[in-house]
């Protein structure tokens, strides 16, 4: 697997999340190991971009869907098809 910056991590994360999902399966959805899901997961969540709908469920919020949106746009600006 290629390098991935913050920014591609953080998409991945958002994107498995978008219609809710629990933390092993965004892990795996993202390729995340255990280590980079107690860095990330906080950190999104502290920016508003993720929120945890119940104990074990974690969801995509609007600002989560504008980012995806906004790196989507960016992404294929900068690698076109």
């Amino acid at each position: 697997m290629r390098y991935r910056s913050s920014a591609d991590i953080i998409a991945k994360i958002l994107d498995a999340a978008l219609s809710g999902e629990t933390k092993t399966k965004i892990m795996m959805s993202a390729h995340l190991n255990y280590i980079q899901s107690t860095r990330y997961i906080p950190y999104i969540l502290s920016e508003r971009l993720l929120e945890k709908r119940s104990e074990s469920i974690y969801a995509t919020t609007e600002k989560g869907r504008a980012f995806l949106q906004k790196y989507e746009k960016v992404r294929i600006e900068k690698y076109p098809m």
